[in-house]
């Protein structure tokens, strides 16, 4: 019986919704403390700072000193800034590839029918 009444699915798309902004602020924060890492600036701010970032970004990519203000010091210009955040997305998708690997392989059913298994094979 599905006691989850009509408004049940909104909860997933909630948590989704929050998963995604959640994930697209670890990569900016990411990018930014990459990037402030090769050219010996500082990033004080922390992932909330990364969320109020990424309107500004959004708006005017081509200037992340400003869309960081106080939260960074000593930003690279917006290629190198973008070009790290790139890597960190990068990063972001081959990790979360291999963890979604590593749980489909661990969670598939065995492949035994009838006791023996399905990859058997006569020597």
């Amino acid at each position: 019986m599905n006691r989850a009444g009509a408004g049940g699915g909104g909860d997933v798309v909630l948590v989704v919704l929050g998963g995604v902004v959640l994930g697209s602020a670890a990569i900016v924060w990411g990018g930014a403390w990459f990037a402030a890492l090769l050219v010996g600036g500082t990033l004080s701010g922390g992932v909330g700072d990364a969320v109020g970032a990424m309107g500004p970004l959004a708006s005017s990519p081509g200037d992340p000193t400003a869309a960081w203000g106080d939260a960074a010091e000593g930003l690279p210009g917006p290629v190198l800034y973008w070009a790290c955040t790139a890597v960190v997305f990068a990063a972001f998708v081959g990790l979360a590839a291999g963890v979604y690997w590593l749980w489909r392989r661990w969670s598939a059913p065995s492949r035994v029918r009838l006791g023996v298994p399905a990859e058997a094979r006569q020597i």
